[in-house]
């Protein structure tokens, strides 16, 4: 009976193991319902990503990526090709986080018909949609840490027109200060 014990402790420990894993990873992950969009399973990074502070409360508020489509066309389209394809990398839609800021994503999924559902990685692209290439090098070099008058020598601009393109930035993401900055574009919140 000893041996029996070892092993399901063994086997929780993994168990455990995995779990951390996969809530603790920095990518948002998910398993949704084929024919409604009805989340089943989500990591703490996808929660995060759509400004919630709890699973429990994405998925009571939010439990149906159908809502997630700025367009609801754009989900059939994505089940279609599921279904053609049987994964899909990098399909683009336009959401919103709990706050109402726009979000962009890139979603990397495979389908498993059988089981009923669609599993995958969600990756947020919303500085690439909606800032300009001249914002992403000012946010770029703003998130490595480089001062108005650093970016300014380095892009040959004035500092004004860095602190115009910092508070563009800002506005465009939903932000208010540099720490919610950094907390956004790092997916901190």
């Amino acid at each position: 009976m000893k041996e029996l014990d070892k092993l399901k402790e063994k086997l929780k420990l993994a168990e455990q193991k995995y779990e951390d894993l996969y809530n603790n990873v920095r990518v948002a992950l998910y398993r949704t319902r084929i024919k409604d969009g009805k989340v089943l399973e989500c990591n703490y990074m996808t929660v995060r990503l759509f400004g919630y502070d709890s699973k429990e409360e994405f998925l009571k508020e939010r439990g149906y990526t159908s809502k997630d489509y700025a367009d609801p066309n754009r989900r059939k389209e994505f089940v279609a090709l599921l279904k053609e394809r049987g994964e899909v990398n990098g399909f683009e839609i336009k959401t919103h986080r709990r706050d109402g800021s726009v979000l962009w994503v890139s979603i990397f999924a495979r389908i498993y018909t059988q089981e009923g559902y669609i599993e995958g990685a969600i990756f947020d692209i919303t500085p690439q949609k909606l800032l300009s290439p001249t914002e992403r090098k000012v946010l770029r070099l703003v998130m490595d840490g480089k001062s108005n008058k650093e970016i300014a020598d380095e892009l040959k601009r004035s500092v004004r027109t860095i602190e115009d393109h910092r508070a563009h930035i800002m506005r465009k993401l939903g932000v208010d200060n540099a720490i919610e900055l950094a907390k956004r574009v790092f997916g901190l919140c």
